[in-house]
């Protein structure tokens, strides 16, 4: 297995802006969410923070029809321990690997992220922890320009590991807006993860 430098690895990041993805995806029968913080800004509906990247979250068993619509580009697979290798037409990738790196060609610098979900039926599987899981239209919002996007809860559940000042900006700009259902799951999904021991349990209690 031949993999990418990490010369290479350490590029920079140009990434894609959400309405160039959409030009893109539009056409392909597979739902996908944009995530990470371009998420919460689209639930905020404000525009607070600059982003080094662009995640997309796409179900894993969707994931050759998205291989097809980037097929002119240069797209890698990170396998574990998080080693990129060029990503070989309609290979399935196996469950250990979750993320898809991007670039336009050899010159250009990473653009998009893929990272692949693993479901049940209509359920969606949290990534850290597949015991916790949301109804696929559950998960699903969207723009006013009917860009999907990851709903707030899952997606700062998903930030509650790394806790970077990044992801306390999106928890305080999310919260108040967050409606009473959401709170409570994610009150709730806090507490069975982290054994009732999170700073933000606390935030959302009162």
């Amino acid at each position: 297995m031949e993999y990418l430098s990490k010369e290479e690895e350490s590029r920079p990041w140009t990434p894609m802006q959400p309405s160039e993805v959409y030009s893109i995806l539009k056409e392909v029968k597979a739902p996908w969410w944009i995530a990470g913080g371009w998420a919460i800004e689209f639930f905020v509906g404000e525009n607070y923070r600059t982003h080094s990247g662009l995640d997309l979250l796409i179900l894993r068993e969707d994931q050759l029809k998205f291989q097809n619509a980037f097929s002119d580009w240069e797209i890698f697979a990170s396998d574990p321990p998080g080693q990129l290798r060029l990503w070989n037409k309609d290979e399935t990738l196996p469950q250990i690997s979750h993320d898809i790196w991007l670039r336009k060609d050899s010159s250009s610098n990473w653009a998009l992220q893929f990272m692949l979900m693993d479901s049940i039926d209509d359920s969606c599987l949290f990534r850290r922890d597949n015991s916790i899981s949301l109804p696929r239209d559950e998960i699903s919002m969207k723009t006013e320009d009917n860009l999907p996007f990851l709903c707030p809860h899952f997606q700062l559940l998903y930030n509650s590991k790394s806790l970077r000042d990044k992801d306390l900006l999106d928890f305080q700009k999310s919260l108040p807006l967050l409606n009473q259902e959401q709170k409570i799951w994610l009150l709730e999904k806090l507490k069975y993860v982290y054994n009732n021991n999170h700073p933000w349990i606390n935030e959302l209690v009162k």
